[in-house]
């Protein structure tokens, strides 16, 4: 069964008024699973798509952390409570799960069973390896009971350096939105833009991207910057760039036809006209090709800016294969490199790489020289 997530004006409604979320529930396998089911819900509507590594991973921290509470710490007739905070900034996703028995409190530090084959044990060993901090501590108030609390940190990485472009302005990204939003609906014909823009933030950020980050967005942006003379409605381009990578899952092939839809459904909430969201759609969907018609002005100037980093110089070059290695690293060695190789070479079959007059003249010679010498490494 597929999913959709919420739509636009749905999220942008839950986040101005919640970045919380507590509830309480049966201390039972099934209030287990509704609890499990709900922090799903509640994270698509918070911005982390259903699917998305930060979705999987704190539900599944709520799953084990629920199936702790009814098997260890459940007292006939009482709930157990599931407090869910998304900090303001975006970075941080604290889960606490209380219940109301007291009698064995859990190590901070959950070590496996001693027993390989034993069935219990393991619940909270796997939460410690998730999250990036654990602590238990009695329950609030001086009640019976305890608390177990799990923080994740949604952007960092296990070397401390943060890939998912930490370094971007965020306020900068908002008013980029901003800008381009009321470019194409006009100021004023619409809701609040930032919501919006926060949404798509947060989709950027996602913790399974390594290349296809904020870096890879706001460079994208300064691209049809510099190109906007090409294009029939700059406006336009720069909201398929923001779109056009909105939903990424590296294991997933309909990404493009995934971030197209959500277009489909976010700008016309928006206030943008029918005709120009088809048109967003429609540019987001090339990108499965970089292949533009030769009167496509505006698919141009979008698959010359997504291909631009293919020019770049050998350090940044360097950067973005290692980036996009590190989004397949589920993918074996020999199969990476013989996939990769295939779309190399494709992208040197071309005719031209760069459809613009200044993609032509400044990229096209350094792009085909930087696709050379990878095919030719990946053939050592």
């Amino acid at each position: 069964m597929t999913t959709e997530s919420p739509s636009f004006e749905e999220a942008r409604q839950l986040a101005s008024c919640e970045t919380e979320f507590r509830m309480c529930f049966t201390s039972t396998p099934r209030g287990a699973r509704l609890a499990r089911r709900l922090t799903s819900h509640r994270l698509d509507a918070w911005g982390f798509p259903y699917e998305s590594e930060v979705n999987e991973t704190v539900t599944l921290i709520v799953a084990e952390l629920g199936a702790n509470a009814v098997t260890h710490g459940r007292v006939p007739g009482r709930d157990f409570r599931l407090d869910l905070t998304l900090a303001a900034t975006r970075e941080l996703i604290s889960i606490e799960v209380t219940d109301t028995k007291d009698d064995r409190m859990p190590p901070a530090r959950p070590s496996l069973p001693s027993d390989p084959v034993a069935e219990t044990g393991r619940g909270l060993c796997l939460v410690a390896r998730l999250a990036s901090r654990l602590s238990v501590e009695p329950r609030r108030g001086g009640r019976p009971g305890k608390t177990i609390r799990a923080e994740l940190d949604l952007f960092s990485r296990p070397d401390g350096s943060d890939d998912n472009g930490g370094m971007a302005d965020l306020d900068v990204l908002r008013a980029r939105w901003t800008r381009a939003l009321e470019g194409v609906r006009g100021p004023g014909g619409g809701p609040d833009p930032v919501p919006y823009a926060d949404n798509l933030l947060g989709r950027w950020r996602e913790p399974q991207r390594h290349y296809h980050t904020l870096t890879h967005l706001t460079a994208v942006l300064d691209r049809v910057d510099v190109l906007e003379k090409y294009a029939d409605d700059p406006d336009v381009v720069r909201l398929a760039a923001w779109f056009h990578d909105a939903v990424y899952l590296p294991d997933r092939s309909e990404n493009e036809e995934r971030s197209a839809r959500l277009a489909e459904r976010a700008l016309p909430e928006a206030g943008v006209s029918a005709e120009k969201t088809a048109e967003v759609a429609r540019l987001v969907r090339l990108t499965v090709t970089h292949d533009p018609a030769d009167d496509d002005p505006n698919g141009q100037v979008l698959c010359d800016a997504d291909l631009a980093i293919l020019a770049a110089p050998p350090s940044a070059y360097a950067a973005y294969t290692a980036g996009v290695r590190e989004e397949y690293r589920f993918i074996p060695n020999n199969a990476f490199r013989e996939g990769r190789a295939a779309i190399l070479r494709r992208l040197l079959a071309l005719p031209r790489l760069f459809r613009t007059p200044y993609g032509a003249e400044h990229w096209e010679a350094t792009a085909r020289y930087n696709l050379t010498s990878e095919l030719e490494m990946l053939s050592l």
